[in-house]
């Protein structure tokens, strides 16, 4: 999963972020409303994660996510409709 935090994240001095640090959470909810707790406090069900210097976030899954079944995915509480 990869998105644009410098287009999606607003912060205090408007540089983008190159750590991952700020990230604490990502849940992605699935159509049936199951979840699948990509990141928080006690998981990190992720391979490989990592900012970019261009504001971006990349997330490498451990396991394989149906993409037609997502609904939304939830970063840090703040969540975006899967259309």
């Amino acid at each position: 999963m990869k998105w644009d935090t410098s287009r999606t994240f607003a912060f205090d001095n408007g540089i983008p972020m190159e750590s991952t640090d700020w990230l604490s959470t990502v849940t992605i909810t699935y159509s049936d409303g199951s979840e699948y707790i990509v990141l928080d406090n006690s998981h990190e069900n992720c391979q490989y994660r990592c900012g970019t210097y261009t504001g971006g976030e990349i997330i490498l899954f451990n396991r394989l996510v149906d993409i037609n079944n997502i609904a939304k995915i939830t970063i840090n509480d703040i969540e975006f409709t899967v259309s």
